[in-house]
Order: structure tokens, then C-alpha cells, then sequence
């Protein structure tokens, strides 16, 4: 009789260690994944990082502040004077296109 008490009690406590450890091993399996994405995610941000002190650097440069002053402001030097052109199609053909487009679709190219 203790024999048996002793078996049965041995089987419930090797069913609640072996439960515990599969709930630990799923526990870990699933950190794990957590770490992957996370590293993924890290050097994703890096490149990123990486790509924008660049851009910023290149930003930062006299010849692109010169360049943007001029063509977003229509600055320019002392001494230079700025001339702004319009923009006229450089082909007739292109010209020609234009006055045969229906009128719902030079519309639809204005709200686009």
C-alpha cells in the first residue's frame, strides 16, 4: 500500500516537473523570438541612423544650403541677378498634346 502511494505520488510530481519544464522551454523558445525581432528591428535603425547623419551632414553643406537658396527662393549672390523663366514645352508636339487632351481630364490632372 505505501508502495503504491509512494508510485502514484512519484507520478504526479514527474506530470507537474515535466509540465513545468515544457511551460519554461515555450517561455524561452518565444524569448528568443522576441530577441531575433528585436535585433532586426536594431540594426534596421541603425542603417537608418546611419543614412540620415549622412543626409543631414550633406545637408548641412554650404553648396546645398547655396543650391536650395537658389532654386527654392530664387536667391542668388551679390551681383547676380536672378531671372526666373516659364516653363514652356519644349516640343510643338507637346504643345499639341495639351490642346487635344479632353477638358475632364486637364481638370483631373489639376486636382491630381
Amino acid at each position: 500500500m505505501k508502495n503504491k502511494l509512494f508510485a502514484y505520488l512519484a507520478i504526479i510530481i514527474a506530470i507537474f516537473i515535466i509540465i513545468n519544464l515544457s511551460r519554461s522551454t515555450l517561455g524561452l523558445l518565444r524569448k528568443g523570438e522576441v530577441l531575433t525581432s528585436t535585433q532586426k528591428r536594431l540594426s534596421e535603425a541603425s542603417s537608418e541612423n546611419e543614412k540620415l547623419k549622412k543626409e543631414l551632414q550633406e545637408v548641412q553643406s554650404k553648396a546645398y544650403i547655396e543650391k536650395q537658396a537658389r532654386e527654392k527662393l530664387n536667391l542668388g549672390k551679390t551681383g547676380e541677378i536672378v531671372i526666373i523663366m516659364p516653363s514652356i514645352p519644349s516640343s510643338p508636339l507637346e504643345r499639341i498634346q495639351e490642346k487635344t487632351l479632353p477638358n475632364w481630364r486637364k481638370w483631373l490632372e489639376i486636382f491630381i
